[in-house]
């Protein structure tokens, strides 16, 4: 998407334009050189108001844990294992509790004094 700038910068030079069709005797053409320009302008009113600051980058993801080897394969997409919940006649797919960065993991029980 266009910047604000950028809108302004089409702005300017197509009123630059329109001043040579003036000299050049070209009032139709320069007026529609004006209108055009006119209208960048309101693009970059309206690009300044709805997206008033330039969009972030995104923030670089931090790297994958090790692979455990005990799930499908390293890939962040296939590190899953097959599970049987109790009281369940069939298994189901969950994200590796030993290597998926976004795995539910449990709190390990404190050590007795």
């Amino acid at each position: 998407m266009p910047s604000p700038y950028e809108h302004l910068t089409a702005a300017e030079e197509l009123l630059q334009e329109a001043r040579v069709l003036l000299t050049d005797g070209l009032y139709r053409a320069a007026d529609s050189h004006a209108q055009l320009a006119a209208s960048f302008i309101e693009a970059a009113h309206a690009r300044e108001k709805i997206l008033p600051n330039a969009i972030e980058p995104q923030k670089p993801k931090p790297p994958l844990p090790e692979w455990c080897g005990s799930c499908d394969e390293p890939d962040l997409g296939l590190r899953f294992v097959t599970v049987t919940l109790p009281g369940e006649d069939f298994s189901r797919m969950a994200r590796c509790p030993k290597c998926h960065p976004k795995a539910v993991r449990t709190p390990e029980p404190e050590a007795a004094l």
